[in-house]
């Protein structure tokens, strides 16, 4: 997991395996516990992973955020990038 340090005071951490994207229990209470036991206060982070309730593991819950693509648009980015 990369660190990033932003100008506007976040600590920005990219998890850079994105599978699998749904997650076990298990797996979803390893993944809240280490996006929590980061240091920086305030942090933003992105995986590409189905939602998981924080409140079920008796932690607050973070705000979330998706982003859609036009199918065709990112089936063009996709092509030209693995071109």
């Amino acid at each position: 997991m990369d660190c990033i340090f932003q100008d506007n005071h976040f600590t920005h951490y990219r998890f850079g395996k994105p599978d699998p994207r749904h997650l076990t229990e298990s797996e979803q209470k390893i993944h809240v516990n280490r996006v929590l036991s980061k240091p920086y206060r305030p942090l933003s982070y992105d995986r590409h992973v189905h939602f998981i309730d924080f409140s079920a593991f008796n932690e607050s819950m973070p705000i979330w955020f998706s982003i859609m693509r036009d199918p065709i648009d990112k089936f063009v980015s996709r092509y030209y990038y693995n071109r």
